[in-house]
């Protein structure tokens, strides 16, 4: 069986190039895809899908819980199903049909398993736990209706309480005053199903507010129940003059026929409207004119890019042109206008009555898993009416309704940690100075990372969070109106005077959402950098001495090769080799070509000195055993473990790790910065930001203020952390002075050059894989290059526009 390497060797590629073509996961250049697609087609290639599960590669499948019910109406069901799997094989996937009563098993087991790529749910009710499963699991999945609690979650639906209001208003605008309503069946009541809910409440509000009077009714799939609810109707609502139904169109038929057995002339004597028809109501004997509600809602694009991307684009609306005048008559004029009305138009269907071409407002990435989620999404497009997403509301710095009673916080630091002991400690001076409540959640990284576009997009935002800098992180979530800018807290407590101005770039961010101009969005309260540490009892055994210069340190790495040692601690599988890598290009660099590759100020070559250079010279450390080939398997983790305990002499990594060193680790270490360099890889730490939707804007700004305090920040500078507005003699831990001393060099000399997966939301992985291919062998320097330069470009583009 052919196999991925022989695929790689014959287009001259990688095999992560490869994989990634094959996979969709990353962008590749034209020529190299084609390269591939040739040596693909030439090999007779077919991936194992086995192994592509093993290995924690796409699997090109969906998973669809779409449990199939007794009462469900099943041609409506499958054209949600059908068009699922019709836009999922448009992008090459395949759908595994979850349709067992028992949903949440289903989903769990084929995420538990990695089985699927992501979730497409349908069914959805106001008290769904399938919600809490996908929650959990933190899985991509698309909710196909709303929940009661979207904290975390997308959901796409039609919007069915405008869908509700306007009936009502098209109804009453043309003089009714009694108006009946056909619904779904029961059960589907009974079992919260959250769209017949959100229709029918805004509905009957709507019916108050116009003194419209009005009578819902639920029958059954039984014909003889539908047209007992007809004689109901007509029986409870004497003076009825339209009826709206709201269901599917069996029942429509039914009800029609049993009116006009009963002497009931549509639309001579009952005016009928459909609202949020998902079938083509021109099949029913009086054909429709499609007459649209004003303008008053958005369709918004979910946020799937990683972290998030989201765009905001205009319903749009099928119109029917007609010589009938209005669509809905009045009770006076109904023997002129032979009328059938939807309550709201269909994001442009493609029928014959369309003229214009069909427009998805979905938006994505093709080269994201969860785009690929997304874009099976797309399909119901043609099914369904218009699509509301979770969009941003109010002004970005509202705060009439603020209650500075309680500050809901989230944070994902632990409690043994330099900064959560000294939050901990804010907390305390917070709630005794204000005599407001802290509300406190404690949140992974990976649960804030991947949720915060649809948690800081909900009602449930907090009010203050901690999250990670950068254009593609923070700065994304200030483009997007997710983030209230902070100029005025930054004067009213002077932190642009406490914050070195190198710190002051990851805190500000323009429209586009490039750090370093524009509106301060965040504040950090601590910074980070990456450093050497060593093994101080190695170094001693072997003789070695503290490098002062880069060839002082590949003759210390010698040294310690020669007698059997491997020098490097290192993880290819995560960031630490990417940041060594950086930090090779660094050291042929200088600020104006950092502002090139983080800021986008000038187009980066990768052809040039500095990441020639630096890919070269991992190259040459492998091959001269100062890294084992064997990092390409390990994690950030197994490298600083096997560094604890004693197995390498040095590792190159973050100010992170100080602190469990000190607490770990058995033998005497120290750190020093890379010998010779300028700038090293770092900046401020974390941010601080204040949600636009945060509830009590003025408390988040309080608190910041307390964790810049001396005391709280002599907290973080003697437990391992690194303060960034401390006094300097409050600072009494021998090691923790060695650290912030380290820090204090590089923010003096504007040393600190951010992180290498920066510029891009995809970098990070992309640059992971370049260097693995590096490490095993399958890709010279040049190769890996030529491909980081495109896909760095290709991000940057996305970014800028």
């Amino acid at each position: 069986m052919v196999t991925i390497h022989e695929v790689a060797k014959a287009a001259g590629v990688s095999i992560s190039t490869v994989s990634y073509a094959l996979s969709g996961k990353r962008a590749i250049s034209a020529t190299t895809r084609a390269r591939i697609d040739q040596a693909v087609a030439e090999l007779d290639y077919r991936p194992n899908a086995g192994a592509r599960m093993l290995a924690g590669a796409r699997t090109n499948i969906l998973a669809l819980s779409a449990p199939i019910r007794e009462d469900a109406h099943l041609p409506t069901h499958m054209r949600f199903v059908t068009a699922v799997v019709e836009a999922a094989r448009a992008h090459d996937d395949d759908v595994l049909l979850l349709a067992r009563d028992d949903e949440v098993t289903g989903i769990r087991r084929v995420v538990d398993s990695s089985l699927v790529d992501g979730v497409v749910v349908l069914g959805v009710s106001t008290d769904d736990e399938r919600a809490e499963v996908v929650r959990r699991s933190g899985a991509a999945a698309s909710f196909v209706g709303v929940p009661g609690d979207t904290t975390g979650l997308t959901c796409i639906d039609l919007d069915f309480a405008e869908a509700g209001r306007a009936s009502v208003r098209q109804l009453a605008a043309a003089g009714h005053r009694s108006i009946g309503v056909i619904g779904h069946p029961a059960t589907y009541v009974e079992r919260h199903t959250g769209f017949i809910r959100r229709f029918a409440d805004a509905f009957e509000d709507e019916c108050r507010a116009a003194s419209v009077a009005t009578l819902a009714l639920y029958p059954s799939l039984d014909r003889a129940d539908q047209r007992r609810a007809a004689d109901e109707l007509l029986a409870g609502l004497p003076d009825m003059t339209a009826l709206v139904f709201h269901c599917n169109e069996p029942v429509v038929e039914a009800v029609l026929a049993h009116l006009v057995s009963r002497g009931v002339r549509v639309p001579e004597d009952v005016s009928v409207l459909a609202a949020c028809a998902s079938y083509d109501t021109d099949v029913l004997e009086v054909p429709p004119v499609h007459h649209p509600p004003s303008r008053s809602r958005r369709c918004v694009a979910v946020p799937w890019r990683a972290p998030s991307v989201r765009s905001t684009v205009p319903v749009n609306r099928a119109s029917r042109s007609s010589d009938r005048g209005s669509s809905t008559a009045g009770p006076s004029d109904r023997c002129t206008d032979r009328h059938r009305s939807k309550a709201l138009s269909t994001v442009r269907r493609r029928s014959a009555s369309t003229t214009e071409p069909a427009s998805s407002p979905l938006q994505g990435s093709s080269d994201m898993k969860k785009s690929r989620l997304l874009g099976a999404l797309a399909g119901l497009a043609a099914t369904a009416v218009v699509l509301t997403g979770c969009s941003a509301g109010g002004s970005a710095d509202d705060r009439s309704n603020e209650d500075g009673k309680t500050l809901k916080l989230w944070h994902f630091e632990s409690e043994d940690s330099a900064m959560g002991k000294a939050w901990k400690e804010s907390i305390k001076v917070f709630e005794k100075e204000t005599g407001a409540k802290v509300e406190f959640q404690e949140k992974s990284f990976e649960q804030i990372r991947k949720t915060a576009s649809q948690s800081l997009n909900s009602d449930q935002a907090p009010d203050l969070i901690e999250y990670n800098k950068g254009n593609a992180t923070a700065g994304l979530l200030a483009s997007q109106g997710l983030l209230s800018p902070l100029d005025d807290a930054v004067e009213k407590y002077g932190w642009d005077d406490k914050l070195a101005k190198s710190l002051q770039t990851t805190a500000r961010y323009d429209e586009k959402g490039v750090m370093g101009s524009g509106s301060w969005y965040g504040v950090p309260d601590y910074g980070e950098y990456v450093e050497f540490y060593y093994n101080k009892e190695l170094f001693e055994e072997y003789g070695v001495e503290v490098p002062k210069t880069e060839a002082d340190l590949e003759k210390a790495m010698a040294t310690f090769e020669s007698k059997g040692v491997t020098p490097l601690a290192e993880s290819a599988a995560e960031y630490p080799l990417g940041q060594l890598w950086y930090q090779l290009a660094l050291t042929k660099a200088d600020r104006d070509w950092v502002d090139d590759y983080q800021l986008y100020k000038n187009p980066v070559d990768f052809s040039d000195e500095q990441i020639s250079y630096a890919t070269k010279t991992i190259k040459d450390w492998t091959d001269k055993g100062y890294i084992s080939a064997d990092a390409t398997g390990m994690k950030a983790e197994d490298a600083g473990t096997a560094f604890i305990s004693g197995k390498y002499p040095m590792f190159f990594s973050g100010s992170w790790w100080y602190g469990r060193f000190g607490t770990e680790m058995k033998q005497d270490w120290g750190t020093f910065l890379y010998p010779g360099a300028e700038m090293s890889p770092g900046s401020s730490g974390n941010l601080w930001v204040v949600p636009t939707k945060a509830k009590n804007k003025t408390l988040a700004e309080e608190f910041i203020d307390i964790t810049l305090r001396p005391e709280m920040q002599a907290i973080i500078g003697n437990n391992g952390g690194v303060p960034v507005a401390a006094t300097e003699s409050d600072i009494t831990d021998e090691k923790s002075k060695e650290l912030i001393a380290n820090f204090n060099t590089l923010t003096e000399r504007d040393g600190l050059a951010f992180y290498p997966d920066w510029p891009t939301s995809t970098f990070y992985d992309q640059l992971n894989a370049g260097l693995q291919s590096v490490l095993n062998g399958s890709s010279s320097p040049k190769q890996v290059n030529e491909e980081l330069g495109q896909q760095y470009a290709d991000g940057v583009k996305a970014v800028t526009g």
